[in-house]
């Protein structure tokens, strides 16, 4: 299962990049309007203007395809994280929960359709090694934080708090809406409740 979600080789110039990108950019716009089961090879390749046989020299199918929409976005939410961490470099843990909430859920904000189907296909996959990694980075980011800030079970919190900004981000933008900055307020409440912030 590891290797079939692999892509078959890794474009090293301009042009193969490009194919590259067009696929994945086709299979994106296919899950906003339809749903992740009619999503075929020859209709990606059909929408990115490619050969079928241009699309198998990267991507042994349409499972492959998916997957690197998922590494993609976890790639990107890896790096609003990373970015989130210098940010709250000498902020107190209340605004450390704010940085990292409008970080997380940063990918929604750009592109609330696409985030949230390739969010579901995520739900519905196993995920690859690499996949999983980019996942656990995060993870070690927000937990590393948190202990910076003398939490206790400062992996258990990290987790319990991911979950809470997943469901109510998940269930907000399933729901249609657009008000980012009033979402991440409200993540920011619970998250800081949770961690007990209100009754200091």
């Amino acid at each position: 299962m590891e290797e079939a979600l692999n892509p078959r080789k890794t474009p090293r110039q301009a042009r193969a990049q490009a194919t590259r990108d067009a696929i994945l950019e086709a299979a994106a716009r296919f899950l906003e309007q339809e749903r992740e089961a009619q999503l075929t090879t020859n209709r990606i390749a059909e929408l990115a203007g490619v050969s079928v046989g241009s699309l198998y020299q990267y991507f042994p199918n349409k499972e492959a395809i998916l997957a690197a929409l998922v590494r993609d976005m976890r790639r990107d939410m890896l790096e609003d994280i990373k970015e989130a961490e210098i940010n709250a470099k000498d902020a107190t843990l209340a605004d450390t929960v704010a940085i990292l909430v409008r970080a997380a859920i940063a990918h929604h904000a750009r592109d609330p359709l696409r985030s949230q189907k390739i969010e579901e296909v995520e739900r519905a996959f196993d995920l690859d090694v690499e996949t999983q990694d980019l996942k656990r980075e995060i993870h070690a980011i927000i937990m590393r934080q948190l202990s910076l800030h003398q939490i206790e079970n400062a992996q258990i919190a990290a987790l319990d708090l991911t979950a809470i900004t997943s469901g109510m981000a998940q269930a907000a933008v399933s729901n249609g809406e657009r008000d980012f900055a009033n979402l991440a307020a409200r993540i920011t409440r619970a998250a800081t409740g949770y961690l007990g912030l209100g009754s200091r």
